[in-house]
């Protein structure tokens, strides 16, 4: 609901995310920013890497380990291999994710021909992000308005490892009602599955 009477300076913050980003990565090329512009496509992939939205470009860095992933899932309400066309959101009627239902136990899986070694694993969650915000000072309307997380977030969730069926590593990570989830493994795992079970749902 905050956000009905701050969307400006949500919007000032976005700005100031991509500004603070190409900062970074031109300190970290030891260039001026004014040569960022060569490196415009790193800068927009590190912006929608963490969540920023760009309208008319996909993600695709070419880091990702598993672009090339085959995807299954417990059902298929949906196209569950939208989830790597490059867009975190959804726009328009097109959703662009795997839909779980409010059940517990449903999950998804990414397959690899060859064994991966992952570090990083990067999911994002629906927050709702079609949902009408607005402030007003009608008891009607506010009272239409979501007053905490959304429901559509997922709370807790498994990640398991498989090499050639065998289960290598599991961890099981809280969301902690955040859309966007990085999980950082200690130590890299070698493997050529990796299965997202959805355990909390609401």
């Amino acid at each position: 609901m905050a956000f009905a009477s701050s969307r400006v300076m949500g919007t000032c913050a976005v700005i100031g995310q991509a500004a603070g980003t190409a900062a970074a990565l031109a300190i970290r090329k030891g260039i001026l920013p004014r040569a960022m512009g060569e490196h415009i496509r790193e800068l927009q992939q590190m912006l929608i890497k963490n969540d920023c939205y760009l309208p008319g470009i996909l993600g695709d860095d070419p880091k990702d380990l598993l672009r090339d992933a085959q995807i299954s899932a417990s059902h298929y309400t949906c196209d569950p291999t939208v989830i790597w066309n490059g867009i975190t959101r959804p726009v328009g009627d097109t959703p662009n994710c795997w839909q779980a239902s409010a059940a517990s136990g449903d999950w998804i899986t990414l397959s690899t021909i060859q064994p991966k070694n992952i570090r990083e694993v990067h999911l994002y969650f629906d927050s709702n992000l079609s949902q009408e915000l607005m402030m007003s000072l009608s008891e009607e309307i506010l009272a239409m308005q979501e007053r905490t997380s959304p429901d559509t977030l997922v709370k807790s969730f498994r990640l398991e490892f498989y090499k050639v069926d065998s289960l290598v590593h599991t961890e099981v990570c809280k969301t902690k009602g955040q859309r966007r989830v990085v999980i950082k493994l200690a130590d890299a795992v070698k493997c050529d599955r990796v299965k997202v079970t959805i355990e909390i749902h609401k």
